[in-house]
C-alpha cells in the first residue's frame, strides 16, 4: 500500500448545477472518498469549491463532478492545483456566494 502525498484543487462547475442537489452530491462524494474542503454556490450559476486528499482520490473525485447528480447537466469543470490548506479537516457545505 503506498500513501500519496496530498495535493489540493480549486474547482468550478458550470451548467445546470444549481437547485439539483449538486453540493450535496459533491460533499457525499468527497466524505466517501476521504477528501475535504469545500463547496458552494456561486452568484453566477455555477458550483466551486476546494478538494484535497490523495492525488489518486482526487482524481476519482473530479471524475463524478464531470456526471453530476441525474438532475444536473455540467457543461465545463474548471480545475487548478492550489497550496494544501492545513486548516481543512472536513468537506463542507458553504452558504451561497454572490
Amino acid at each position: 500500500m503506498t500513501c500519496e502525498s496530498p495535493k489540493a484543487s480549486r474547482f468550478r462547475v458550470e451548467g445546470r448545477v444549481q437547485g439539483v442537489g449538486f453540493r450535496q452530491f459533491v460533499s457525499k462524494h468527497a466524505e466517501l472518498l476521504g477528501l475535504v474542503g469545500w463547496v458552494q454556490n456561486k452568484g453566477d450559476g455555477s458550483v466551486e469549491g476546494v478538494a484535497q486528499g490523495e492525488p489518486s482520490r482526487l482524481s476519482r473525485f473530479l471524475v463524478e463532478l464531470r456526471v453530476g447528480p441525474a438532475a444536473s447537466v455540467v457543461r465545463g469543470l474548471h480545475v487548478e492545483e492550489i497550496t494544501l490548506d492545513s486548516a481543512l479537516s472536513s468537506f463542507s457545505i458553504l452558504p451561497s456566494h454572490p
